[in-house]
C-alpha cells in the first residue's frame, strides 16, 4: 500500500499555467519589440520594398496571435487577431492602417504587461466578441 502523499493535480496545473504565462510574456515582449521594428522599417520603406516586407510582417503578427491563443491572455489574442486582420486586409497597408497598427501594438504591449489600463482595453477589444 502506497502511503506517500500524492500531489494535488490542480496545483501542478496551476504551476504549469503560471510558467507558460511567464514564458509567453517573455516571448511576446520580444516578438512585439521585433514587430515594432518591422513596422517602423515598413513605414520608412519605398512602395516597392513594402511588398517584399509585407509577408514577414504578417508572419510575425500571426506568431504572436498563435502564442497568445496557446499561452497568453484572451485579451492579447483578441488584439493580435485584430492587428493581423488589418495587416492582411491589403497587400500594402495605407498610412491610416499603419497608424492603427501602431496603436494596436501599444495596446498589445499593455495587454501583455498587464497593469491598470487592462479594463479600458477589455472594453475596447473584448466587447466586440
Amino acid at each position: 500500500m502506497n502511503t506517500k502523499p500524492q500531489p494535488d493535480p490542480g496545483v501542478r496545473i496551476d504551476a504549469l499555467l503560471t510558467a507558460q504565462s511567464g514564458r509567453f510574456r517573455e516571448y511576446a515582449s520580444e516578438a512585439v519589440a521585433e514587430l515594432e521594428g518591422r513596422l517602423a522599417a515598413y513605414r520608412d520603406a519605398r512602395h516597392e520594398a513594402r511588398s517584399v516586407m509585407h509577408g514577414p510582417l504578417v508572419g510575425c503578427i500571426r506568431d504572436i496571435a498563435a502564442s497568445a491563443a496557446l499561452y497568453g491572455s484572451p485579451l492579447a489574442f483578441r488584439i493580435a487577431t485584430r492587428l493581423r486582420g488589418v495587416a492582411e486586409d491589403s497587400s500594402i497597408p495605407s498610412q491610416a492602417d499603419l497608424d492603427a497598427m501602431g496603436m494596436m501594438l501599444a495596446d498589445l504591449h499593455q495587454a501583455i504587461d498587464g497593469g491598470c489600463g487592462a479594463e479600458r482595453l477589455e472594453g475596447r477589444y473584448m466587447a466586440a466578441a
